[in-house]
């Protein structure tokens, strides 16, 4: 998953074909987020934090964003505190709301027949339903009207992190 997008993807040789789309299509619809395993997620999620904070030029990154976007989503970090706050109801939710046929696209490659694959797949995700959410508003990200420096203090660091950059035209 990233700020952007989130991708369910298998591997399989043609010859186990079916099984792994049905595998695919059952992970997709009926996810369970068993506690045991989001704890070992969140237990990595929150070891790779605590590098990353560790990390000048991380938290340079982290600082640039934030001032750069602004209460804009693309401006908020993770903390450990929003890590720990994640549980099975929130990611049942989130499934709930945005998993839906209306916003799946799937890629396929591999010596596949695109009307076979099609066939496959419809027949591997059949009863999958729901309807897109709209989407929220996002505010725009602050103009710049001039040149700013911020600097952070990170007292002992053996190094320095320096971030610069400017938002690029919407897409």
């Amino acid at each position: 998953a990233s700020a952007d997008w989130l991708s369910v993807d298998v591997t399989v040789l043609t010859d186990f074909l079916d099984t792994g789309l049905d595998l695919l299509a059952d992970v997709v619809m009926n996810p369970t987020f068993p506690q045991d395993e989001l704890e070992t997620a969140r237990g990595r999620a929150l070891s790779a934090l605590q590098l990353q904070l560790s990390q000048p030029g991380a938290v340079a990154q982290r600082r640039f964003l934030a001032e750069l976007y602004g209460s804009h989503p693309y401006g908020a970090s993770e903390t450990p505190a929003s890590v720990k706050a994640i549980t099975h109801d929130d990611l049942a939710a989130f499934h709930d709301a945005y998993f839906t046929p209306d916003d799946a696209l799937f890629v396929v490659a591999g010596a596949v027949d695109p009307d076979d694959i099609a066939r496959r797949l419809d027949e591997s995700f059949m009863g999958w339903s729901g309807t897109a959410p709209e989407r929220p508003a996002r505010p725009a990200p602050p103009e710049r009207q001039r040149r700013e420096l911020v600097v952070g203090n990170k007292p002992r660091a053996g190094q320095a992190g320096n971030v610069s950059g400017q938002p690029l035209a919407r897409r």
